[in-house]
Order: C-alpha cells, then sequence, then structure tokens
C-alpha cells in the first residue's frame, strides 16, 4: 500500500509523482540546476560502468573502460582529432568514490551558487570551467615541460572537479566582493567553508597528480575571470545564456530557491533586472544601497 495519512477519518493518499520528487528532487520540473547537472553525471557513469561489463562479458580477455573516449589527453594532435574531449572528460570518472566525491561538492554548493548567478549561468559556467580545465592541463604539459619544471605523462584526465572549483571560485568573489544581488545567510557560509575544506583534503590525498592540479587551476582562474568581469558589467556567459534562452523560449527559467519569492516593488523590480543584465558596477550609490535593503530583508526573512 502507497503511503498515506488520515485527519478525522478522512484518508489522504499521496500522489506517486510528490512520493518521488521527495526522494529525488533533481525529477522536479523546477528542480536547481545543479541537481540535473549531478544527475546527468550520475547517469552517465552508470551507463559507461554498465557498458564496461557487457563489453567485458562479450570479450573477456581485453581491458575495457569506455570512458576513454570521452577523456582529455594534453597533446595536440589528440585534441585535433577529439575536439569534444574538451568538455565531454568530465563526464566519466575514474573510480565510484571519485564520483562520490565530485557529487558531493556539488551538492554542498548548490544553495550558495545558484542564487549568486541563476540556473542558466551556472551551466554554461560549469561548461567554460570544464574547457579552461582542459587547456590549463594542456598548457601545463607544454610549459612546464620545456622549461623542466617537472615529468609528466600525457595521461587522460577525467571528472568533473575543475568545472566545480569554477563554479566555487566564482561565488566566493562574488560574494565578498559583493557584486552580486543575493543574500547573506550562515547556511550558505557554512556551506562555502565545507567545499573548501573537502577541496583540501581531497588535494592532500591525491598530491602527486600533478595533471589534475593543472587542470584544477585552470577552472579556479575561469571562476576568477568571470567574477572579475562581471564586477566591470561584462558577462562572458551571456553569448551561451542567450542562445540557450532562444532554443527553449518557453521553459522558464527554474526557481533557485524552495523559499516563497518577497514582494518586491517595480523600483526594485528594475534594479534587480539592471543587476542581471549589466552587472554590479553599472548600478548608482542609491540604487546599491537600495540593493543592500533587499539583501538584508531578505536574509532576515529566512
Amino acid at each position: 500500500a502507497g503511503s498515506s495519512s488520515s485527519y478525522y477519518g478522512v484518508r489522504k493518499v499521496r500522489s506517486p509523482s510528490r512520493t518521488i520528487s521527495r526522494y529525488f528532487p533533481f525529477l522536479r520540473a523546477d528542480a536547481p540546476m545543479i541537481y540535473w547537472i549531478i544527475a546527468v553525471q550520475v547517469i552517465v557513469y552508470l551507463a559507461l560502468s554498465l557498458i564496461d561489463l557487457v563489453c567485458t562479458l562479450v570479450s573477456p580477455l581485453r581491458w575495457w573502460h569506455v570512458g576513454s573516449f570521452l577523456s582529455f589527453r594534453p597533446e595536440l594532435s589528440y585534441l585535433a582529432s577529439h575536439p569534444w574531449s574538451l568538455v565531454t572528460y568530465i563526464l566519466p570518472h575514474d573510480s565510484l568514490l571519485h564520483l562520490i566525491g565530485n557529487m558531493l561538492l556539488l551538492w554542498v554548493l548548490q544553495r550558495p551558487v545558484e542564487p549568486r548567478l541563476n540556473p542558466h549561468r551556472t551551466i554554461v559556467l560549469y561548461l567554460y570551467g570544464a574547457v579552461a580545465g582542459a587547456l590549463g592541463y594542456l598548457a601545463g604539459y607544454y610549459v612546464g615541460g620545456s622549461l623542466g619544471l617537472f615529468i609528466l605523462l600525457p595521461l587522460e584526465l577525467m571528472g568533473a572537479s575543475s568545472a566545480i572549483l569554477t563554479l566555487l571560485t566564482a561565488t566566493l568573489i562574488l560574494r565578498y566582493r559583493g557584486r552580486a544581488h543575493g543574500t547573506a545567510s550562515s547556511t550558505q557560509d557554512k556551506s562555502l567553508w565545507i567545499a573548501l575544506g573537502l577541496i583540501l583534503l581531497w588535494g592532500l590525498l591525491s598530491y602527486r597528480n600533478i595533471g589534475g592540479h593543472l587542470a584544477h587551476a585552470g577552472g579556479i582562474a575561469c571562476g576568477a575571470l568571470f567574477a572579475l568581469f562581471l564586477e566591470r558589467g561584462i558577462d562572458m556567459t551571456a553569448p551561451l545564456v542567450r542562445l540557450i534562452q532562444r532554443a527553449s523560449p518557453n521553459i522558464p527559467t527554474p526557481p533557485t530557491s524552495s523559499e516563497p519569492p518577497l514582494p518586491l516593488s517595480p523600483e526594485e523590480e528594475a534594479i534587480l533586472k539592471k543587476l542581471r543584465h549589466s552587472g554590479y558596477g553599472s548600478l548608482t550609490e542609491v540604487e546599491r544601497a537600495k540593493l543592500r535593503l533587499i539583501g538584508e530583508r531578505t536574509a532576515h526573512q529566512s
């Protein structure tokens, strides 16, 4: 029997869709973008693992790892023949533990990240971070090798760490430089510190992973550039965001919080709209003061 509750003899049965969305929030139509990213990452990993298993059963004398076709290698010849690997390397992971660590980071970052950005900007910046991570690995491989700084083998790069670090870095800079329209809450601060702690712990455990750290540096640089450009009213993600919006004009932007929206005056809505389109640097001193009041009001409500 399904779940139910009674009140004065009246039996109310929960609908299956509500029960499923309760335990699998990424299946909701209004789910945060990061939940969708986590879902795609997990599904692709499980699919690749299943393909590996089937191929091993069919041909047990051969070692199978289908994820290698999506991974990135720091060689120009490989990049020329596998240009998609600049992005697709974030889908496969070395192990289940690697996947769990990255997805845990994404889950922790959902609350502080999406209120600072927005769903479309989040996914575009996530992809930018992937490309930046691959280019950081590529540049480190050639520059470090030519200067004799270290000996680096052209090993495969897998995992979404660089893209996640891009989101984290951008959020930290936007938050602590006051360049976002969102609020300041202790819950979001704790999420950021937890994410930083997990990254530092993972870095200590994988200190020999030079290629991975080069990719991480690329992701961090991408997040920093995005935040600093946005401060000056330049949104690096705008071209792709507009493309996404044109491709799905009837799909509304999902909300970034489960809380009901605050009632805003027309003047306040105009300030937030200007902030989203032109950045914090475009606001006047009066508009910035009103923006702080909006943030304080939202913080008190939460």
